[in-house]
């Protein structure tokens, strides 16, 4: 489960909305849950999608450095990485079968669907911006929803 505010998830689709028509990517800073709480997002770092130009429209890569440097700013200022988020330009707001085979267990992965260059917009989407998180099963067989946001931004 996941918490995130209105106020990071725009931010979050300004990012997105900024890389279309290639994927934005970035990681969710914040803590995991004590007991059976939600994971809390409490600040979000943009970061460069390091994949080979041509393959941006459809995949997002987060260079190993990037990842060290915001782990350790996160640690830093008391809090870990939680998630990650990326878009799917032109496409729904729901992990492919390659976002769950690069997914670790224990992490929230928000999804931004964007059409035109508006974060949210997917695939049948008109009127109300669609992002979707999503968690993978301990066995790695299945990402499962954890929360769908509809905010208007």
């Amino acid at each position: 489960m996941i918490t995130i505010t209105d106020d990071l998830l725009a931010r979050i689709h300004d990012q997105c909305r900024s890389a279309y028509p290639e994927e934005g990517c970035g990681a969710l800073l914040g803590s995991f849950p004590q007991g059976d709480g939600a994971r809390t997002v409490v600040d979000i770092v943009a970061i460069v999608n390091s994949r080979e130009a041509e393959e941006q429209y459809h995949r997002f890569r987060i260079d190993p450095l990037d990842y060290q440097r915001t782990d350790e700013d996160a640690a830093r200022r008391g809090l870990d990485v939680v998630g990650f988020y990326h878009s799917h330009p032109d496409h729904p707001a729901v992990p492919s079968d390659y976002d769950r085979d690069h997914a670790f267990p224990g992490l929230s992965y928000i999804v931004v669907a964007t059409a035109g260059g508006r974060a949210g917009q997917g695939e049948g989407a008109v009127d109300v911006p669609r992002s979707t998180s999503w968690e993978l099963t301990p066995d790695r067989s299945t990402m499962t929803q954890e929360a769908e946001f509809s905010t208007n931004i």
